[in-house]
């Protein structure tokens, strides 16, 4: 029994070895895990900010946007918080398009409208588009446009952003 002591001995010692190896091996991957996700919320939350900081340094605030139907000619964007603006202009995302006017809808019932006429390609804008009548909060801004041909039928996403 003596002799059977110290290997039995020397297996413990292996199996607590074993088990150190492992509980670092384990602590290594929790840690990795841990410094992934802190990094991807990081990322995420800098990359939220980035563009809500750039609109408001410049002065521009997101009015709203839409997603142009292939069924349909023209769109509009419901201003929520009925704001007066200076002015405004339209970004297009997703999809090339061709955006032929639009019109601006005021809260007391007038309608100013828009000669665009411009082919707009992915990630590209309008120019701004000084409004005549500042002082009057909007109500929507409507659009007449063409969904200009592409061989995934991709959709062009359109926001809307105003000048105050």
């Amino acid at each position: 029994m003596a002799e059977k002591l110290p290997i039995v001995f020397e297996w413990v010692q292996c199996l607590d070895l074993l088990l150190q190896v492992q509980t670092q091996a384990i602590l290594k991957r929790i840690a990795l895990i841990t410094a992934l996700v802190v990094l991807a919320v990081g990322t995420c939350a800098s990359g939220q900010g980035k563009d809500s900081t750039a609109i408001k340094s410049t002065g521009w605030q997101k009015i709203g946007d839409v997603i142009s139907d292939f069924s349909s000619r023209n769109e509009s964007v419901v201003v929520l918080n009925a704001d007066k603006y200076r002015a405004i202009k339209l970004k297009v995302t997703d999809a090339p398009i061709t955006i032929e006017r639009g019109a601006v809808h005021y809260t007391n019932g007038d309608v100013e409208y828009l000669f665009i006429n411009r082919e707009l390609v992915k990630d590209a804008e309008t120019g701004s588009y000084n409004l005549r009548r500042p002082p009057e909060s909007l109500n929507k801004v409507s659009f007449w446009y063409k969904t200009m041909p592409n061989y995934r039928h991709d959709k062009a996403h359109v926001e809307v952003y105003g000048l105050k």
